[in-house]
């Protein structure tokens, strides 16, 4: 008689604990899916940025003023950012920003010792079974430095040059190997 009492009490005990522990295991999956994705952007992100970076970085059209080329290196290299279509996986997704010799604050500024462009964005990451999700702050940073243009080695020769006394811009000699 005890041994059927306990059968009854007993009875749907498997599916309960079946239930429990597919549902964290369920839960898992899905935290490991969620940071899985949140990585993936990530790298996306940080990859985009360093080919923004690389067209900054080698841009030249041959112009005479090195501030009409440094805008259109930026615009080349949003060019190049634009073609991952971020803004479509990254919901908070900004913009691009960059550290250039021709902004007046990276010139005045101490902490602007890198040329090259940054971007950076909150990815939400969520937990099952919690109702708020988290923010993770991605940012990715690709300083690869600025090569200067073909104008402003040109300028720099010219000015080293009239500083040693020879007329600079009509010999064309490189006194110092710094890029030009």
């Amino acid at each position: 008689m005890d041994s059927s009492f306990k059968r009854k009490k007993e009875k749907g005990q498997s599916t309960v604990e079946f239930l429990l522990s597919f549902t964290l295991v369920l839960g898992f999956v899905f935290s490991f899916l969620s940071l899985a994705l949140t990585f993936t952007n990530g790298y996306l992100l940080h990859y985009g940025t360093f080919m923004a970076s690389r067209a900054y970085m080698v841009f030249d059209d041959d112009s005479d003023d090195p501030s009409l080329v440094d805008s259109r290196a930026r615009q080349w290299a949003s060019q190049a950012f634009d073609q991952y279509n971020l803004d479509l996986l990254i919901e908070s997704f900004s913009e691009l920003n960059f550290n250039a010799p021709s902004d007046p604050s990276f010139q005045t500024s101490s902490t602007n010792l890198y040329t090259g462009v940054w971007t950076e964005v909150i990815q939400a990451f969520v937990f099952p079974g919690v109702a708020e999700s988290l923010g993770i702050n991605l940012r990715s940073e690709s300083f690869l430095g600025r090569e200067p243009t073909r104008s402003e080695c040109f300028r720099q020769v010219c000015e080293s040059m009239d500083e040693l006394g020879v007329d600079g811009c009509i010999n064309h000699v490189t006194v110092a190997d710094n890029g030009c």
